[in-house]
Order: C-alpha cells, then sequence, then structure tokens
C-alpha cells in the first residue's frame, strides 16, 4: 500500500470509530451510561492519558467522572487539585490537550503530582 492508500485507510477507520461511538452515544439509557462512554470509550478515537469530565453551571465547575474509575468522590483530595488546576487554566474558553505549560504558574507541582498519578 502506498502512503496515500495508508492515510485514506486511516481516515476510514477512523470515521468508523467516530461513527461507532456516536451511535452508542445515542443509543445511551441513561446520563450515568453516557458519562462512562465519554470518559472510556472515546479512547478508540482518541488517545489520552486520563479523561475527565466537567460540568459547567455559571461560574462553577463539577467534576463528573474520571476515565477507569466507576465513581468519583467529588470532595476528594484528587477532586480538589483538579479544580485548583481548572481556576488556574491559561485559557478556560477553549477545549484543549492539557500539559503543564496550559496552567498557570505556581501550578508546576501539583499537576506533575496529578499527572504522574494517572
Amino acid at each position: 500500500m502506498n502512503p496515500n492508500e495508508q492515510q485514506a485507510t486511516r481516515m476510514v477507520n477512523l470515521l468508523y470509530a467516530v461513527n461507532q461511538l456516536a451511535l452508542k452515544a445515542v443509543s445511551a439509557e441513561s446520563a450515568k451510561a453516557l458519562r462512562f462512554i465519554i470518559l472510556n470509550d472515546t479512547i478508540g478515537v482518541i488517545r489520552y492519558d486520563r479523561a475527565l469530565l466537567w460540568s459547567f453551571r455559571g461560574n462553577k465547575a463539577t467534576l463528573e467522572g474520571v476515565s477507569g474509575q466507576s465513581n468519583v468522590t467529588k470532595s476528594s483530595e484528587f477532586a480538589e487539585k483538579w479544580h485548583l488546576l481548572l481556576d488556574r487554566l491559561k485559557d478556560p474558553s477553549s477545549p484543549q490537550f492539557l500539559t503543564e505549560s496550559s496552567f498557570k504558574e505556581g501550578t508546576e507541582e501539583v499537576w506533575r503530582e496529578l499527572h504522574n498519578h494517572s
């Protein structure tokens, strides 16, 4: 297969995975089932170390779930540290892959601790 054919095959496979994910998501029987799909099944479409799902109501963010965990204690030390980082995002207005440089100064240690925890 030449490089163009390989790229076309990868794109078809990705589109298939996105379509399957969309079908699964719209078929979710509950909000809890949809959260599970978002947190755990999206790995087939995009690679990540850890997925976190947040809901936003006004200026209040709530941690709804973490990939690989069936339940999240929203007042846990883990959740509180993520809230601290969320409050210190340089650009909270757009979706993004988070890295240490995504946050304002003074959060490096918290980021490294959470990133290594994943």
